[in-house]
């Protein structure tokens, strides 16, 4: 061997060494979270090696860590290019995908990855999700069957197929299947509690519409069973079982909101016929004409701000406040850019902290969430200026002032709200009721109401 080969041979060792110092260096610090450590050493083990699957793949998982999305895509493309035939970086980009919204881009990687393995039910679930955003309810449920197939334990894709075949009046298929899966999954270390419990929270509401509250409670009572913390099934469960508790209430509206922030809108306007804001504005329009008459306006449970939005569209508005329980929910609304002020918290003890006045509180479809309302009432009339409008839709319950119904929503009794309000000093200027929204495909009707602080 000649020299020069004995020095070239000595050199590829070296590189070799350094190449897998500085990869074992970049993942231990990735372990750490040190981000920058990390980045620094996976992409000086790529400059001596830009080729190697596992430091590209080490540096795209680490950019998705960091939420990098731009740049972990370039990486994962590499990592494709390296490899056409590894199905899970055809995964993970279509995962990367999917959070940057390319919808059709991300489906072809994830129909890739199954054509490739299988077995691969973490695609399977994928082409689900995105069937259900494009309102394919039909072939999401087909999708999330396909990936309980290929892998039982994928809690997810089971919640999300009881789901969807209770969205397509499929119940009873729905619950057969359910309560076979989840059987045979109880007891396994290795399936998440939060998952299997989601299965169930979506066989509850299954269990619901097809008008079996005995076994919705079993549900719930399995849910407090393997996670006692757990409030929303403690509401879920005093509703189904005739209590009315509002001890839970909060944590109830707020997990609805948080899971619900980004499509929010979609969901309730879209396929729910979502009536409130605009039957509010249409009033109000009709009790004050003058489009400055409500240059003030305080919104209760403001959502994504589509009462803001309402209003904005008939008054003249210089202070619109929101107050939501959900942050996520606030999030949306900021991106109106409408609202002066935006607060986190629950709705009564925000306003207890608060001294200024309003021409307008209004509170659309949010006191459902609250059993006895003098407390908001309470709050409400001290932050009106005289001669200031109060104006908010409930739920109707037929006999008693309040109850709790078993979706665990309030329910509100016409004869209660007027002897409230007018207790409390109140004029009652208009009480209709009209449309608020659809529940389990059926209309639901609201109780209007526009009160006036006396001057």
């Amino acid at each position: 061997m000649t020299l020069a080969a004995v020095v070239q041979m000595r050199c590829k060792y070296l590189m070799t060494d350094q190449f897998e110092a500085q990869l074992n260096l970049g993942k231990a610090a990735a372990a750490q979270n040190r981000w920058p450590e990390a980045e620094g050493s996976l992409r000086a083990a790529l400059a001596i090696s830009p080729d190697d699957m596992r430091a590209t793949r080490a540096l795209g998982q680490l950019l998705i860590s960091q939420k990098r999305f731009g740049e972990a895509e370039d990486v994962w493309r590499k990592a494709v290019a390296l490899d056409s035939e590894h199905a899970e970086s055809a995964q993970v980009l279509g995962l990367v995908l999917l959070r940057k919204r390319d919808l059709e881009g991300a489906a072809a990687l994830f129909t890739r990855a199954l054509a490739l393995d299988p077995a691969m039910g973490e695609s399977a679930f994928n082409l689900g999700r995105i069937a259900y955003l494009g309102d394919d309810r039909a072939q999401a449920a087909e999708a999330f069957a396909a990936a309980v197939k290929a892998e039982p334990g994928h809690v997810k894709a089971l919640a999300a197929l009881i789901q969807t075949l209770t969205e397509l009046q499929r119940e009873t298929e729905a619950v057969a299947l359910g309560a076979k899966a989840i059987a045979a999954l109880e007891g396994r270390t290795d399936v998440p509690v939060a998952g299997l419990n989601e299965a169930r929270q979506h066989m509850a509401h299954a269990y619901r519409r097809l008008g079996d509250i005995t076994q919705a409670a079993a549900c719930y009572r399995a849910i407090i069973a393997a996670d006692p913390s757990d409030k929303v099934a403690r509401h879920l469960l005093a509703a189904a079982q005739g209590e009315i508790t509002e001890e839970y209430a909060g944590a109830f509206a707020k997990n609805f909101f948080e899971n619900f922030a980004e499509t929010f809108d979609e969901h309730l306007v879209g396929r729910l016929n979502y009536a409130a804001p605009g039957q509010l504005a249409k009033d109000l329009l009709g009790l004050r004409s003058d489009p400055d008459a409500f240059p003030a306006v305080l919104d209760l449970g403001c959502g994504t701000g589509l009462a803001g939005l309402a209003l904005a569209g008939k008054f003249r508005i210089a202070q619109l406040v929101g107050i939501d329980i959900s942050e996520k929910m606030l999030a949306e609304a900021a991106k109106r850019c409408l609202y002066t002020d935006l607060i986190a918290g629950d709705a009564v003890a925000v306003m207890a902290a608060r001294n200024d006045q309003f021409d307008l509180v209004v509170a659309a479809d949010v006191l459902l969430y609250a059993g006895s309302l003098e407390p908001v009432f309470t709050q409400v009339l001290r932050l009106l200026k005289p001669d200031a409008v109060f104006a908010f839709s409930v739920e109707i319950s037929p006999t008693a002032d309040f109850d709790l119904a078993a979706n665990g929503h309030y329910r509100h009794n016409r004869n209660y709200i007027a002897r409230l309000a007018t207790s409390l000093g109140f004029q009652i200027a208009r009480a209709v009721d009209a449309p608020l929204r659809k529940e389990a495909y059926q209309l639901v009707d609201a109780h209007y109401v526009y009160l006036i602080k006396a001057a």
